[in-house]
């Protein structure tokens, strides 16, 4: 296979990926909308569950703990002796951005290395 046909395939590949990708999307906002809904309907008609031939549809409830000061939270992990659960980390969403100036200016600090990905970039081309 020449490189050409190669890079056709490869573009059908990527088009058909992301028409998929944007066929779940569609039918995540579809499934979250009808969840929404039977949430409601239930709460309204004061059921916690409900049968529906061989389904059981039950309402549950998911308690999970949300940081709203992390300083605070970090002082009473490490008094209460869970120091495991606390370190010091570098902010991956600020470093992405230092990182790749630092890159491009061939820039290295220590503890980093610089490394090279090869990858295929494809743009249209249009004819004038």
């Amino acid at each position: 296979m020449e490189i050409q046909e190669k890079t056709k395939l490869l573009l059908d590949l990527r088009s058909k990926i992301n028409g998929l990708m944007e066929t779940m999307d569609v039918l995540k906002a579809e499934r979250d909308s009808l969840q929404i809904s039977i949430m409601g309907e239930m709460s309204e008609l004061g059921f916690n569950s409900v049968k529906i031939g061989d389904t059981m549809v039950s309402k549950a409830t998911r308690k999970t703990l949300q940081i709203t000061d992390e300083k605070e939270l970090m002082a009473e992990l490490k008094e209460k002796g869970l120091n495991d659960y606390v370190r010091e980390q570098i902010d991956k969403e600020l470093w992405r951005g230092l990182s790749t100036k630092l890159a491009k200016e061939g820039q290295i600090y220590k503890g980093t290395e610089i490394k090279e990905t090869e990858f295929i970039s494809i743009r249209n081309v249009k004819k004038h």
